[in-house]
Protein backbone atom coordinates (compact mmCIF):
# COMPACT_ATOMS: atom_id res chain seq x y z
CA UNK A 1 0.00 0.00 0.00
CA UNK A 2 1.16 3.31 -0.80
CA UNK A 3 1.92 5.91 1.83
CA UNK A 4 0.10 9.44 1.28
CA UNK A 5 1.71 12.77 2.46
CA UNK A 6 0.09 16.03 3.62
CA UNK A 7 2.42 18.80 4.55
CA UNK A 8 0.65 22.51 6.12
CA UNK A 9 2.01 25.16 7.53
CA UNK A 10 0.43 28.11 9.33
CA UNK A 11 1.75 31.13 11.15
CA UNK A 12 2.19 31.16 14.57
CA UNK A 13 0.86 33.58 16.70
CA UNK A 14 -0.92 32.42 19.79
CA UNK A 15 0.24 31.26 23.43
CA UNK A 16 -0.34 27.90 23.26
CA UNK A 17 -0.91 25.15 20.43
CA UNK A 18 -3.27 22.20 21.35
CA UNK A 19 -3.03 18.63 19.39
CA UNK A 20 -5.73 16.29 19.19
CA UNK A 21 -3.85 13.05 18.90
CA UNK A 22 -7.45 11.28 17.48
CA UNK A 23 -6.38 9.15 14.15
CA UNK A 24 -2.67 9.15 14.79
CA UNK A 25 -0.13 6.48 16.00
CA UNK A 26 2.65 8.30 16.00
CA UNK A 27 3.70 11.96 16.83
CA UNK A 28 7.10 14.02 17.01
CA UNK A 29 7.92 17.34 18.03
CA UNK A 30 10.56 18.93 16.33
CA UNK A 31 11.78 22.38 16.83
CA UNK A 32 12.05 24.72 13.63
CA UNK A 33 13.56 28.31 12.57
CA UNK A 34 10.77 31.16 12.13
CA UNK A 35 7.88 31.95 13.55
CA UNK A 36 5.51 28.70 11.58
CA UNK A 37 4.11 25.90 12.76
CA UNK A 38 4.63 22.80 9.77
CA UNK A 39 2.85 19.59 9.99
CA UNK A 40 3.63 16.60 7.92
CA UNK A 41 1.50 13.99 7.67
CA UNK A 42 2.22 10.24 6.41
CA UNK A 43 -0.72 8.04 6.32
CA UNK A 44 -1.24 4.06 5.28
CA UNK A 45 -4.44 3.21 3.28
CA UNK A 46 -6.42 6.44 3.23
CA UNK A 47 -8.17 8.21 0.57
CA UNK A 48 -8.39 11.35 2.34
CA UNK A 49 -6.46 13.20 4.86
CA UNK A 50 -6.61 16.67 6.23
CA UNK A 51 -4.60 18.72 8.84
CA UNK A 52 -7.05 21.48 10.32
CA UNK A 53 -5.61 24.79 11.92
CA UNK A 54 -8.30 26.80 14.20
CA UNK A 55 -7.07 29.93 15.06
CA UNK A 56 -8.22 31.38 18.09
CA UNK A 57 -6.74 34.68 20.08
CA UNK A 58 -4.92 32.64 22.82
CA UNK A 59 -4.56 29.17 20.59
CA UNK A 60 -4.03 27.40 17.77
CA UNK A 61 -5.75 24.54 17.54
CA UNK A 62 -4.17 21.15 15.43
CA UNK A 63 -6.26 18.20 14.74
CA UNK A 64 -6.49 15.30 12.21
CA UNK A 65 -9.35 14.16 10.28
CA UNK A 66 -9.07 10.67 7.94
CA UNK A 67 -11.73 9.10 5.50
CA UNK A 68 -10.19 5.26 4.95
CA UNK A 69 -10.82 3.07 2.28
CA UNK A 70 -13.31 0.66 3.03
CA UNK A 71 -12.11 -3.20 2.60
CA UNK A 72 -14.30 -5.93 1.14
CA UNK A 73 -13.88 -8.24 3.28
CA UNK A 74 -12.00 -8.44 6.92
CA UNK A 75 -10.76 -11.77 8.44
CA UNK A 76 -10.41 -12.30 11.74
CA UNK A 77 -7.16 -14.79 12.67
CA UNK A 78 -5.93 -14.89 16.41
CA UNK A 79 -2.32 -13.52 17.14
CA UNK A 80 -1.51 -11.84 14.00
CA UNK A 81 -1.75 -7.72 14.27
CA UNK A 82 -1.53 -5.12 11.90
CA UNK A 83 -1.13 -1.85 12.07
CA UNK A 84 -3.95 0.66 12.13
CA UNK A 85 -4.88 2.60 9.42
CA UNK A 86 -3.57 5.77 10.90
CA UNK A 87 -1.31 8.28 10.44
CA UNK A 88 1.98 9.44 11.83
CA UNK A 89 2.21 13.37 12.32
CA UNK A 90 5.77 15.57 12.11
CA UNK A 91 5.31 18.85 14.20
CA UNK A 92 7.69 21.45 13.45
CA UNK A 93 7.30 24.22 15.89
CA UNK A 94 9.09 27.82 16.87
CA UNK A 95 11.64 27.39 19.81
CA UNK A 96 10.21 27.90 23.04
CA UNK A 97 6.54 26.98 21.84
CA UNK A 98 4.29 25.73 24.70
CA UNK A 99 1.90 22.56 23.63
CA UNK A 100 -0.40 20.80 24.92
CA UNK A 101 -1.49 17.19 23.84
CA UNK A 102 -4.07 15.23 24.23
CA UNK A 103 -5.85 11.53 23.31
CA UNK A 104 -5.83 7.98 23.48
CA UNK A 105 -3.48 5.74 22.03
CA UNK A 106 -0.55 7.49 20.32
CA UNK A 107 2.90 7.80 20.60
CA UNK A 108 4.81 10.55 21.45
CA UNK A 109 8.64 12.03 20.35
CA UNK A 110 9.94 15.35 21.60
CA UNK A 111 13.24 16.31 19.79
CA UNK A 112 12.32 20.23 20.39
CA UNK A 113 13.10 23.27 22.83
CA UNK A 114 9.82 23.96 24.19
CA UNK A 115 8.93 25.50 26.60
CA UNK A 116 5.90 24.12 28.48
CA UNK A 117 4.63 21.14 27.59
CA UNK A 118 1.16 19.38 28.34
CA UNK A 119 0.58 16.05 27.61
CA UNK A 120 -2.52 13.58 28.83
CA UNK A 121 -2.46 10.29 27.16
CA UNK A 122 -4.39 6.74 27.54
CA UNK A 123 -1.84 4.91 26.41
CA UNK A 124 2.15 6.00 24.71
CA UNK A 125 5.23 5.02 24.45
CA UNK A 126 6.76 8.70 25.10
CA UNK A 127 10.05 9.60 24.50
CA UNK A 128 11.75 13.04 25.37
CA UNK A 129 15.13 13.64 24.08
CA UNK A 130 14.90 17.04 24.91
CA UNK A 131 13.04 18.09 27.65
CA UNK A 132 10.52 21.09 27.99
CA UNK A 133 11.54 24.13 30.56
CA UNK A 134 8.26 23.36 31.91
CA UNK A 135 6.66 19.51 31.56
CA UNK A 136 3.74 18.26 32.78
CA UNK A 137 3.12 14.38 31.77
CA UNK A 138 -0.07 11.87 32.24
CA UNK A 139 -0.82 8.49 30.53
CA UNK A 140 -2.53 5.36 32.37
CA UNK A 141 -0.42 2.91 30.58
CA UNK A 142 3.40 2.69 28.41
CA UNK A 143 6.63 3.55 29.04
CA UNK A 144 8.02 7.09 29.28
CA UNK A 145 11.94 7.68 28.48
CA UNK A 146 14.61 10.40 28.98
CA UNK A 147 17.91 11.22 29.97
CA UNK A 148 18.13 13.21 33.42
CA UNK A 149 19.64 16.54 33.09
CA UNK A 150 19.84 19.48 35.35
CA UNK A 151 16.07 19.87 35.90
CA UNK A 152 13.53 19.25 38.92
CA UNK A 153 11.87 16.51 38.93
CA UNK A 154 8.29 14.94 40.31
CA UNK A 155 7.87 11.46 39.42
CA UNK A 156 4.91 8.67 40.14
CA UNK A 157 3.70 5.35 38.96
CA UNK A 158 0.67 3.63 40.86
CA UNK A 159 1.62 -0.23 39.45
CA UNK A 160 3.96 0.36 36.87
CA UNK A 161 8.13 0.09 37.60
CA UNK A 162 10.66 3.07 37.90
CA UNK A 163 13.93 2.67 36.62
CA UNK A 164 17.27 4.71 36.78
CA UNK A 165 20.49 3.61 34.57
CA UNK A 166 18.61 0.17 34.25
CA UNK A 167 18.53 -0.35 37.99
CA UNK A 168 14.41 -0.88 39.04
CA UNK A 169 13.64 1.48 42.36
CA UNK A 170 12.49 0.23 45.26
CA UNK A 171 9.78 3.03 45.58
CA UNK A 172 7.17 4.02 43.17
CA UNK A 173 7.96 8.08 43.23
CA UNK A 174 11.24 10.04 42.88
CA UNK A 175 11.55 13.83 43.55
CA UNK A 176 13.98 15.90 43.44
CA UNK A 177 14.42 19.63 43.48
CA UNK A 178 16.64 21.50 41.48
CA UNK A 179 17.91 25.56 41.55
CA UNK A 180 17.43 25.90 37.83
CA UNK A 181 13.42 26.83 36.60
CA UNK A 182 13.30 23.08 34.54
CA UNK A 183 10.51 20.98 36.01
CA UNK A 184 9.54 17.52 34.61
CA UNK A 185 6.28 16.11 36.55
CA UNK A 186 5.22 13.04 35.55
CA UNK A 187 1.88 10.86 36.92
CA UNK A 188 0.79 7.25 35.51
CA UNK A 189 -1.32 4.22 36.84
CA UNK A 190 0.11 1.23 34.76
CA UNK A 191 3.38 3.21 32.91
CA UNK A 192 6.61 2.21 33.60
CA UNK A 193 9.03 5.28 33.53
CA UNK A 194 12.63 4.51 32.52
CA UNK A 195 15.52 7.33 33.39
CA UNK A 196 19.70 7.33 32.45
CA UNK A 197 21.74 10.09 34.00
CA UNK A 198 24.62 9.35 31.30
Amino acid sequence: MAQKRVVRSVTYKANLLEVSTLGLDEIKVETIDGDKVEVLLLAENTTKQFVIFEEGEEKLILRFQFQSLKRESTVFRKYITERLERGTAIIRVPKNTSINITGENCNVIVDADLNDFSLDLLNSIIRFNKIPKQSSVQFHAGNFYTKMRDQSIDLKTNTGTLSIDGEQQPKKTLKMVKENSQKLRIRTIKGNIFLTSQ
